[in-house]
Parts: C-alpha cells; structure tokens; sequence
C-alpha cells in the first residue's frame, strides 16, 4: 500500500480543527500521540498473550510420534523397529495453574490501570507547563503596555524639553526608564519562547490559541472535594502491586498441593526380520503426584513472599500518612496564596491612587517625575507579583487533583 504524505498530514491538521476546541480536547490529542502512552499500550498488548499462554495450559495436550530405528544386538539378526503412537495429556488439577492464570489476569488489569495512570500523569505535566506558558505571556504583556508608555513617555518628554519645559535631567530620566522596560521586556520575551519550545516539546502539539489554553480555568473552577485519597495513582499503583504479590505467594503455597492428570496413549509398533510382528498399544488413567520434600526450597519461597507482602503493607501505610499530610499543606497553602491575592490587590488600588494623586501634584508643580517613576516601578512589580500569585493558586488546584487522582477524569468531565 503506498503511503499518501498529502492525506496524512491533511487528516492531522483536520483532527486539530475538528477537535481542538478546548483544554480537554487539547489534552486528548497529546495523550493519543505520547510516546509513553504508546509504548505501554503494547505492554498491555503483550501481557494479553501472555495471560492466553497461561491459560493454554489448561487445553489438554494431543502429541503424535513416528519415528523407525534399524539395528542389531547380539540376541538378534539386523531388525527394523517402526513406531506409531497418538498420546492425550489433559490437567485434573493442577492448583499451581490455576493460580499462575489468576496472576496474569490481575497483571492485565494492573497493566490498564498503568495506562489510565500514565494519562493522568501525561495531563499533569502538559497543563503545567501550559500554565506556566500562560503566566509568561501574561508577564510580557504588562512588560510591553509598561515599555509603551514609557515610549510616549519619553517622546513627550523629550518634545518639551526643546520647548523649555522639561531640563535634561528630567528626559534622561525618561530615556533610563524606557531602556530598563525594554530590557525587561526582552528578557520576559525569551523565557516565554523558552516556555513555548518546552509545551511543544512535551506534548508534540503546537501551541493551542490562547483562547483555548485559558479554557483551563473553567476546569479548575469545577467543584471538587473527595474525603480519601484512594484514587490517588501513587497508592492506586501499591495496592496493584500487593494484590500481585499476593498471587505469587498463592503460586507458592500452591507447590504443596498434589496434581492429578488423565493420559491416555494408543499406537502401532513393528518388527521385521524376527518373529514378534505388528503390535497395537492402548493406554489410558490417572497420574497423580504428591511433592513430599523439595529441600525445604517451596517453604522458603513462601516465607520470602510472607515479608515482602508485610513491606509493602508497610509502605502502603506510610504513603498515607504522607499524602494525608500533603492533602492538609496544598489545602492550606491555597488558604495563604488567596490571603496574599487580597492583600496584593489591595496594595495595587492604593499605589494606583497613589500614582494618580502624585500626577496631579505634579501638574502643579508639587511633586517631580522622579516619584512618578518610582511609583509607576512599583505598580509594575505587584502586577507582576500578582500575576504569580494567581498562577500559583492555579498550580495549588492542579496538584489537588492530580494527588487525588481526578485530574484527568476532571479534564474530560467525567466528574
């Protein structure tokens, strides 16, 4: 089949349009091409065969032989010995078996859940670093309305000083800050590239339209309490891991128990050159076995399997008591960031009246272009700070979901 590059791409740039329409939409389509993503779908795959190996050894096991010998012994002249034989081999009970499919089945499902966990991982990291985008244009655009008045600024200031209404001073002023804006502004401008070049490279999507990534909001606004943490993916994973852990101890305590399997042969042996001719065989029965001492291996086994399921129980418990902790300090954290959000726009209504009340003196000629700029300088940096802040309230309700395991289903409102 030959490949078509025209249609191929045109299908790409047409799924963008057709389903780009939001963060969630955006997010479907990183998670369907991430490599990771990928790769553990073939695990997946993969484990599936191996569950049906597993389970193949329950089938009962037809063999056909043939095989024709010729030779001589000292009893008997040159003889030609020919062999036909149909065997049947079919498990009664076989415990260890059993168990051994059981063990591949709870790996498949591990193996989903690996899956629906890399997702959410996937979604964590790719709306970090498409909010920590957002805020670096947010920052270059209150640089660049800041560098542009202070262009007209020093445009008019330096207009009035060859009227002889400013001095030099007072337009060299103008001119510094003007250079110390753009100089900022620059340097907002690279991090923001930077920032660009890293959500590309993560997620290998270009860029959403800034009216898309803001949509992010709108899913972080949600209304989302849960009283556990039992959906969190880190102990979603240990609890996966013990169930398996247990089956292996089952697998070994299970080398104890007898196996009974039904055989049945039937075939056709020949000889020629003496006198025994053709013979016709047929067996059948029950072959039964008991493991009576394995020098004390299968005990072992059991008793190493005992510790490792007490470690990881103990693990399990731990990590509780360390999410449940880190449950309480996102929550009051986010109490503290909202206090500061206040407290910064506060400050930001005072400087702004301060600012204005400054202008007016300085009409009259009660106050210079100093103070201004110092103010002005001022009203930038809360803008700023507050700009971080409101992004690190946003980063605080990303990590709630994401430690409670809802990120994900919350993106694509499954909740």
């Amino acid at each position: 089949m030959k490949f078509n590059k025209t249609k191929y791409f045109f299908e790409i740039h047409l799924s963008l349009l057709i389903f780009a329409q939001d963060t969630s939409s955006y997010v479907k389509l990183i998670t369907k091409n991430h490599i990771e993503l990928k790769t553990q779908i073939f695990t997946n795959e993969e484990q599936r065969f191996q569950y049906k190996i597993e389970k193949g050894k329950l089938y009962p096991k037809i063999n056909l032989q043939a095989s024709t010998v010729k030779g001589k012994s000292s009893l008997t002249d040159e003889a030609e010995y020919s062999e036909i034989t149909l065997s049947l081999n079919q498990p009664v009970y076989a415990p260890t078996i059993y168990r051994q499919i059981k063990l591949e089945k709870d790996k498949l499902v591990v193996n989903k859940e690996k899956i629906k966990n890399l997702k959410e991982m996937i979604t964590y990291q790719s709306l970090i670093l498409l909010l920590d985008y957002l805020k670096k244009e947010e920052h270059r655009s209150v640089l660049l309305e800041s560098m542009t008045t202070s262009k007209k600024n020093m445009n008019a200031t330096a207009k009035r000083m060859k009227v002889g209404e400013l001095t030099k001073y007072e337009t060299d002023l103008a001119r510094a800050q003007y250079r110390s804006q753009k100089t900022l502004y620059q340097i907002r401008h690279r991090e923001l590239i930077q920032s660009k070049d890293d959500l590309e490279t993560y997620t290998n999507q270009p860029v959403p339209s800034y009216t898309i990534a803001k949509d992010i909001n709108r899913i972080l606004n949600k209304p989302y309490r849960v009283e556990n943490l039992e959906d969190n993916f880190e102990l979603k994973r240990m609890y996966s891991d013990l169930k398996i852990q247990n089956r292996v101890h089952s697998i070994s305590k299970s080398k104890h128990y007898p196996t009974l399997n039904f055989i049945a042969r039937h075939g056709f042996n020949d000889r020629y050159k003496d006198s025994i001719g053709t013979e016709e065989e047929t067996v059948f029965g029950l072959s039964f076995n008991i493991p009576i001492f394995s020098g004390f291996r299968t005990q072992s086994e059991i008793n190493s399997n005992n510790i490792k399921i007490n470690k990881k129980k103990s693990i399990i418990r731990h990590k509780k008591i360390e999410l449940n902790k880190k449950l309480s300090s996102l929550r009051n954290y986010q109490t503290m960031i909202r206090s500061a959000i206040n407290y910064t726009n506060q400050s930001l209504t005072s400087l702004e009246r301060a600012l204005n009340g400054t202008k007016r003196k300085a009409r009259s000629g009660d106050s210079d272009k100093i103070q201004i700029y110092n103010q002005e300088a001022k009203i930038i940096e809360f803008k700023h700070k507050k700009i971080d802040l409101r992004y690190e309230l946003k980063r605080n309700k990303l990590d709630l979901l994401h430690l409670q395991g809802a990120l994900e289903d919350m993106v694509h409102g499954k909740i």
